[in-house]
């Protein structure tokens, strides 16, 4: 991918970080919600085409679509998308993220978030 140049990615709404992560015995792990979470991203990804950006330093723009009206943190919704993402391939590491902004915008069931990520 050349500097400069813009993927945008139409993902579903992620489960927040606590449905994500779960505690074991032997510290934290992706649970049954994140891995199916992964799951549906990675499917989403290669439909539109599986860009691969490598480990480029990267811009970030997510705008997020909740569900529904109950009201959530944002941060919580960025760490569950970013691990499927980083998972799924698109990126090498979410550490490469130089900027990331997260947009909250109207209620659109059954939600969604578009992402947008420009290299450095």
């Amino acid at each position: 991918m050349a500097t400069g140049r813009e993927v945008t990615i139409r993902l579903p709404y992620p489960p927040s970080v606590n449905g994500y992560w779960i505690r074991t015995r032997f510290g934290m792990a992706v649970g049954a919600r994140g891995k199916k979470y992964r799951g549906d991203t990675a499917a989403a990804w290669m439909s539109q085409g599986a860009p691969v950006i490598g480990s480029r330093r990267l811009i970030v723009a997510i705008e997020i679509y909740p569900p529904n009206q109950q009201r959530r943190d944002l941060d919580n919704i960025c760490k569950a998308l970013l691990d499927a993402l980083t998972a799924c391939g698109l990126w090498a590491d979410d550490e490469q993220i130089d900027e990331l902004r997260l947009i909250r915008r109207g209620v659109l069931p059954p939600g969604q978030v578009i992402v947008r990520v420009q290299c450095l």
